[in-house]
């Protein structure tokens, strides 16, 4: 199921205040509930490229991944890791046999089995990402959401230098002459604040 990053909450400051990313963009905006179908579609554009680019789950989500069923414990994809939802082999319903727990960073799925059949096929499933997003996470989010608004509704015409006869000209930046280093729909302040949050181990 994908991920609705509109509804995707932050929390900020000392009396902890709850936003929704949809809500903090419109309030950063200054825009009212006319806008929200548009914003929900620039913030999932804006959400889906930050978690590509961190290659990890950023806002909670469930996450699955198949393993031969060989020796534990089994360092998961992404993190961080708020539980293990399920685990199956070849279909049997094994999670009360499992647990979860973390060194350095990385999150494993132990059982305490040195080997198994590796022709036996184990999936875990488990809740991986934040609730809520760190706010540096979902600001970074908003941010890139309202490029993308602004790009939308005035978009480049093409012109580049106009020239006046008799009182000289003017050049105009392009966006391809300012994006020269950003990764896709991300500026490089994004790609600063992602770079935390990318995925930790292979």
């Amino acid at each position: 199921m994908a991920v609705d990053y509109a509804s995707a909450t932050l929390e900020y400051g000392a009396t902890p205040e709850t936003l929704t990313l949809l809500e903090f963009m419109k309030r950063i905006t200054g825009a009212d509930d006319t806008v929200d179908d548009e914003y929900t579609l620039y913030l999932q554009l804006a959400g889906e490229a930050a978690e590509s680019f961190a290659d990890n789950k950023l806002v909670r989500q469930e996450a699955s991944e198949r393993f031969p069923l060989v020796n534990t414990p089994i360092s998961l994809r992404y993190d961080p890791v708020e539980s293990i939802t399920s685990v199956t082999i070849d279909g049997d319903d094994v999670t009360t046999d499992w647990s979860l727990y973390s060194s350095d960073g990385v999150y494993y799925a132990e059982n305490g089995f040195d080997a198994g059949d590796p022709f036996k096929q184990l999936v875990i499933t488990y809740s991986a990402g934040y609730d809520p997003l760190p706010a540096d996470v979902g600001y970074a989010i908003v941010k890139v959401a309202i490029t993308i608004s602004e790009n939308a509704a005035a978009p480049s015409s093409g012109i580049k230098k106009e020239v006046i006869n008799g009182v000289g000209s003017v050049e105009y930046l392009t966006p391809a002459d300012v994006s020269g280093s950003d990764v896709g729909l991300l500026s490089p302040a994004t790609v600063g604040t992602l770079m935390r949050y990318r995925r930790l181990n292979a």
